[in-house]
């Protein structure tokens, strides 16, 4: 993340290795890499992403990326790439997000991304010379929203691909000399690298500790809305705030089994395992695929788009060489009138465990869609729209009988119950990128009948609305449906 302290950092670990320095964010579309950024935005072209990624990490340059200025698709790549060639993942962040978040948006109303420019413009502002403008608070909760969603994510990428980053914050690096004397060490014991071996080590840290630091929040009463701007903040971060943890690995997956053909289907796709076949409707980054697979099960992911299913075939690529996963991509943007893409995979390669349907807008054609011509699955979810009663209705009129309404975000939901009840067991802590449990590992107690559950739902959209009357985001839901027995 930006204002972390990474430029500083990442110059005094380049001065102290072996290894050769390159610009700072050169995967930015704008610096040396960035090519490989433009070329992925444009093409889509995971292979050529791969293959510019492996030139540019051909002399082993210590890099500063920031994670947040790039597509998913190029930082999952870069993760790949880089650990493939051995390199060691550091993540920096900032204990205090609203300083982090307030100092970032003081580099934007005053254009002092570093000390040397800090320096001028600065004094400008104590003296009374230069007046700044008021921070957009309403864009940087936005943007402090959406950096929590992203920690989760590369955590959940990390642990997807069993890496255990070190992690650093930026209180423990520059708050206290001593402090951050023996934070830097502990890096460069991980690294290999011994602070004695460079003559001017002690010059070097001191003036990185101590010599090199902006300041930012000196100018910080000279923003007109400051006050305000940090009250919001601490109301999101209370909310939406995500903390990386040192070598906690919530997301850790299992190996999964070996696969066991089932003959159901007549399409070459993915392998039944033991735990049969899932599809994956509006399968995003893969997060909810690749627990579908630790748990056992194959999986079919459909994803809306070209990048979507390029990440998932790039972050899963052993399972699709396994024969367990089968990645597609179809546009899911509603069209007015069912659609039978989920009868098709049924006849293509049998009837799934359990489809989970997460297309906004589009749940409606998708689930309207399914005839149960070639059987129905035992399990199926959609995310709640407008349209969730005409929804609820077909799947009634089907034959599913129990209903469950779950709230989504990873607050909300439940861990894998132990000993598991569908599939293998997974120590998983969700995310808010994922959908959670389904089936018979959902809380037994919840299940309803529909006569129940629709004025249930009904009450739940009721506080839907007055939550976003209110200015309060009103959170989402998806709706389990399952047949009797």
């Amino acid at each position: 993340m930006r204002r972390t302290g990474g430029t500083t950092f990442t110059s005094l670990l380049t001065t102290l290795s072996d290894h050769p320095g390159t610009q700072h964010e050169p995967f930015n579309p704008d610096r040396k890499f960035g090519q490989i950024t433009r070329d992925w935005t444009t093409h889509k072209d995971t292979a050529g992403l791969m293959a510019g990624l492996a030139r540019a990490l051909a002399d082993r340059p210590l890099i500063k990326h920031c994670y947040e200025l790039v597509p998913e698709t190029v930082n999952l790549a870069l993760i790949k790439a880089a650990s493939a060639r051995g390199y060691r993942h550091i993540v920096l962040d900032r204990e205090a997000e609203v300083d982090r978040i307030i100092s970032l948006e003081l580099a934007k109303v005053t254009g002092a991304w570093g000390a040397d420019e800090a320096t001028g413009i600065y004094s400008e502002i104590a003296e009374g010379h230069r007046t700044l403008a008021p921070v957009d608070i309403d864009q940087a909760c936005d943007h402090m929203a959406a950096c929590a969603t992203l920690r989760r994510w590369l955590a959940s990428q990390f642990d997807a691909a069993l890496h255990t980053p070190l992690l650093g914050y930026f209180e423990e690096i520059y708050g206290n000399f001593e402090t951050g004397r023996r934070t830097i060490e502990e890096v460069l014991a991980c690294l290999g690298i011994t602070p004695g071996a460079h003559p001017q080590y002690e010059a070097l840290l001191i003036e990185a500790l101590t010599e090199k630091a902006q300041n930012s929040q000196s100018i910080a009463d000279a923003v007109p809305n400051m006050d305000a701007l940090r009250d919001r903040l601490e109301q999101v971060y209370a909310t939406e705030g995500f903390r990386f943890e040192q070598a906690t690995r919530p997301h850790v997956l299992p190996a999964p089994p070996a696969p066991a053909t089932s003959g159901a289907g007549t399409g070459t796709g993915p392998t039944v395992t033991t735990g049969g076949l899932i599809v994956d409707v509006g399968a995003g980054m893969g997060d909810d695929t690749a627990f579908y697979l630790a748990k056992g099960f194959s999986v079919l992911a459909i994803a809306h788009d070209v990048e979507e299913a390029a990440a998932i075939k790039l972050r899963l690529s052993d399972e699709i060489t396994a024969g367990r996963l089968l990645v597609t991509q179809t546009d899911l943007s509603p069209t007015g009138s069912p659609r039978p893409l989920i009868d098709e995979a049924a006849a293509k390669y049998g009837v799934p465990h359990y489809v989970k349907v997460e297309a906004p807008g589009g749940e409606r054609d998708l689930v309207t869609g399914i005839t149960g011509s070639q059987g129905l699955p035992p399990n199926l979810s959609f995310q709640v729209n407008a349209d969730w009663e005409e929804i609820l209705h077909h799947v009634a009129q089907l034959g599913y009988r129990q209903f469950q309404i779950v709230r989504q975000g990873a607050k909300h939901l439940d861990p894998p119950p132990h000993p598991p009840r569908e599939g293998r067991h997974v120590p998983m802590r969700f995310t808010a990128a994922m959908s959670g449990c389904f089936g018979r590992e959902l809380a037994p107690e919840n299940w309803m009948t529909l006569e129940d559950f629709v004025p249930h739902v009904v009450i739940v959209q009721t506080r839907r609305k007055e939550a976003r009357a209110m200015g309060r985001k009103p959170g989402w839901h998806d709706i389990h449906c399952r047949l009797p027995g």
